[in-house]
This record gives C-alpha cells, structure tokens and sequence, in this order.
C-alpha cells in the first residue's frame, strides 16, 4: 500500500483527504504551524524515508524561505528516495523562485500552483498516477533514449590481455566522504565489465573496521568476503583488477599511487569540504598515475559544473547508495569516468554499436 506525509496549513489539512482516500493512500498529516524547521523536521522524522510520498503545501512561503526548503529538499534527497510533491500559491513571487529552484537544481517536475481554495485534485491524481519508481523528467529522458537509441544496451564486457592488471586506486579527499563505498561501487561495475577485481585495504585498518560490524567468510586464497566482496589486504593472484582503498589522500599515501591505471578522488561539495578538496587535488596532480578523476559525494548538477570549470571535465557526481554492499543501480559516473580509459588500456576500440530500435 501507497503511504505519504502530508504537510499543509491549518483547514488545509483536510483539502485531499477524498483524493487520497480515492487513491487508497495511506496518509499522515501535519501542521505546518508546528513545524518551526524544516530541515530538522525531516532529520527527525526517519519515517520519511519509508513514504512513497512527501507532499507539502508552502502556501505563500510565509512559514519558511526558499533556501529553508532547499536545504531540506538537498537533505532528503541524499537519504531517502522518497517521491517530492509540492503545491503554492500562483500569486508569489517566492513560490515562483522556489519552484524554479526545485526544477533547475533538482530537477523536481511534480509542483502544482493552486489557489488554496482551488480544486488541485486532479492535479495531484496526475501525480499519482505515474509510476512511483521513476521520477517525472527521468521518465521523460528514459522515453527519448528508448526513441532515439532503442532499448538499454548491457554492459560492454572488456577482453582483458593475459598477465594485465588493471588497478585503480581510490582516495578521499577528507573524511567520511564515501571511498570505501565508491571502491565497492567501482567493484561491481568492473565485475560487470567482466573483469575479476579485488579490494586492497592499503590503509591497513579499514578491512579490520568492517570485520567489526559485518559477517565475513575466508576464500580459499587468502581473501576476505564480506556481502560476496572480495578484499585482501595485498595483492592476490587469480584477479585482474585491483582497487586499492587508500582511505584519505595524504602525501605518504600519495606515493602509492605511481604505478596505478586510474586513481579517483572521492570527495564532498560542501563550502567547508572545498579547501580540502583543493588540496588533494594538488597532490594528485602531482602523482604519476595514469588518469585521475574526481567522483562527487551528494552532489547536485549545478556542483558538478561549477567543480569542472576548476579541476577539469573528468568529474561526476555518484550514485546514491542506499545499500554501498549492492550493485549500484546507476553506473553513469563509472561509465563516464572509468570505460574510456578501460577500452584504451585493453586495447578495444571505442565502438558504438548502432542499437535495434522496436517500433
């Protein structure tokens, strides 16, 4: 069953209740007079993450300011995947600035302008009725690239020579930023490549750190498997690709990134994080290594830009990761980052198949 967190004003309250009762939701309530903060409020309430539906009616934005409820907006969309409905008034200005803001920055399609004694109901149905899964302007992009491209292509599977290793190296750019998750992400996407990687803790503690929280099981080689995650805590025989898990880039660190294929550097966005970010940046630029790119944590469209026009074109922002054990279930950053530089290291050349479009 479909459930939702309704949020509104005083008698608006019970302006949808037919609609969702019609629509078989389950719906929660609550007054926006009582919620003094946004943002805390959805920190709090973790219940949120399990919504099929956040629906908030602003009003004329007199409760809260538009950065209020973007901060909010950035905060849910880094921990839940629950679907964002908003409705204001058409008279004001701050819900036409807000309004924007959600479409350009986060790309939020499902926003209603309505009188608050207007009918929005149908509206709101319309909302409903698309598929729960996939957000509206995903939905949009995924029709064109069926039109224009035919149905998703699998995964190009890279023919890697006898005896070649890949390795790739990933780095923080600051603590608690997601390497350790971004190395179990590149994993699974140089597995579906084809290829046979393994994780080296070359910090020496984080394998030791998981083993206390995770149940792990020993290969026959010598390797720990936590999830079906391979890690070793030096290179292993029998794989061709090895990730090494440097935790936060430092100068010593740096050293071990000479003789790496690929070295990414794995950082956040926030105005404080930046200063660290340049500074490993430096170091990088100082290493050996073959390719470098940069994958942004909880990162929007717009932090990705403006973060290319400073370190370069190789930058991408990751997937959200609600399980970091599973197979990511977007791969773009990898793919745009991490294949072109396989393809060249193997050898292969860039092909693009023509794919069969059904009609």
């Amino acid at each position: 069953m479909r459930s939702l967190y309704y949020l509104s004003h005083g008698t608006g309250l019970k302006r949808f209740e037919d609609v969702f009762e019609e629509e078989n939701i389950l719906a929660t309530t609550f007054d926006t007079e009582n919620i003094h903060s946004l943002t805390a409020f959805v920190k709090q309430e973790r219940a949120i993450g399990q919504q099929t539906y956040l629906v908030i009616d602003v009003g004329t934005m007199r409760r809260w300011s538009v950065g209020h409820v973007l901060s909010a907006v950035q905060y849910l969309r880094r921990f839940s995947k629950t679907r964002l409905i908003f409705i204001g008034e058409p008279d004001s200005d701050d819900v036409a600035e807000l309004f924007k803001a959600l479409s350009d920055k986060f790309h939020i399609d499902d926003l209603i302008t309505a009188e608050q004694t207007a009918d929005a109901g149908k509206d709101l149905r319309d909302c409903f009725a698309l598929d729960n899964a996939v957000q509206p302007g995903d939905r949009l992009r995924i029709a064109k690239d069926v039109l224009l491209h035919g149905a998703p292509m699998p995964e190009p599977q890279l023919a890697v020579q006898e005896g070649l290793v890949v390795r790739v190296a990933v780095c923080g750019a600051m603590p608690r930023c997601g390497t350790t998750t971004q190395a179990v992400g590149i994993y699974h996407y140089l597995t579906r490549l084809g290829l046979r990687p393994v994780i080296i803790d070359a910090t020496g503690v984080t394998l030791e750190r998981l083993e206390r929280f995770e149940s792990v099981r020993r290969g026959e080689v010598g390797e720990t498997i936590i999830r079906d995650v391979r890690f070793a805590n030096g290179e292993l025989t029998g794989y061709n690709a090895c990730i090494l898990d440097c935790g936060i880039l430092t100068e010593e660190r740096a050293a071990m990134l000479a003789d790496v294929d690929f070295a990414v550097l794995v950082s956040g966005v926030k105005p404080w994080e930046l200063p660290e970010l340049a500074h490993a940046a430096e170091l990088l630029g100082h290493c050996r290594c073959g390719h470098a790119a940069t994958i942004t944590s909880f990162a929007t469209p717009e932090d990705v830009s403006k973060l290319k026009a400073l370190l370069g074109e190789h930058v991408a922002a990751a997937s959200y990761a609600p399980d970091i054990w599973g197979c990511p279930t977007d791969c773009g950053a990898y793919a745009e980052l991490l294949l072109p530089w396989l393809r060249e290291l193997c050898l292969q050349p860039q092909l693009v198949s023509e794919p069969e479009v059904s009609l």
